[in-house]
Formats: structure tokens, sequence, C-alpha cells
């Protein structure tokens, strides 16, 4: 069975940027560089877990790779620490 490749181009893409969790690689950031990330901040376990909207035993979970991260774990994750670090900067 063979395949013919289409000869359309695709238009050239501009002012494209890395994803900032993946590097372009595609990948979700594995466990231990969120929990260290986390760790890093100073920011608690319960404290992330509130404002992710999960409970902090799942979070705990989550960090030492007993379930898998979604994209959308990810997300709430970023968005956490974001207002974490906000908070900080307000005091």
């Amino acid at each position: 069975m063979t395949f013919a490749l289409s000869s359309t181009k695709l238009p050239a893409m501009r002012n494209t940027q890395l994803c900032k969790r993946c590097g372009g690689t595609g990948r979700l950031p594995t466990s231990h560089h969120l929990k260290a990330r986390r760790k890093k901040s100073g920011a608690g376990l319960r404290a992330v877990a509130e404002l992710m909207k999960i409970s902090a035993s799942y979070l705990c979970l989550l960090e030492n790779g007993k379930h898998g991260w979604t994209a959308d774990m990810v997300n709430r994750f970023e968005v956490a620490m974001e207002q974490i670090a906000l908070r900080e900067t307000a005091s």
C-alpha cells in the first residue's frame, strides 16, 4: 500500500514560541520537576491542592508518580503556582 503525499505547502508560521511547560517537545513535565518547583517556591501541598481544586492526598499521589499528570492537571498546577507567586509579590 502506498500513500501519496500532498504537494501543498503549509503557510509559514510567524512569531512562534515554544511551550513553557514542554519546551516544544510535546511532553508533560515529570512529577519530580513539578514537585521540586512547588517545594522551591515554598508553597505547601495543601495550599496548592486547594488552588487546584483537588485533595491534598491526590496531589501527593500525582507528585510521587502514583497517578499520571493530565494536561488539565498540569494547567491547574501552573495556575496555582502563578497565584501563589502573585500573593507573595503583593505582600
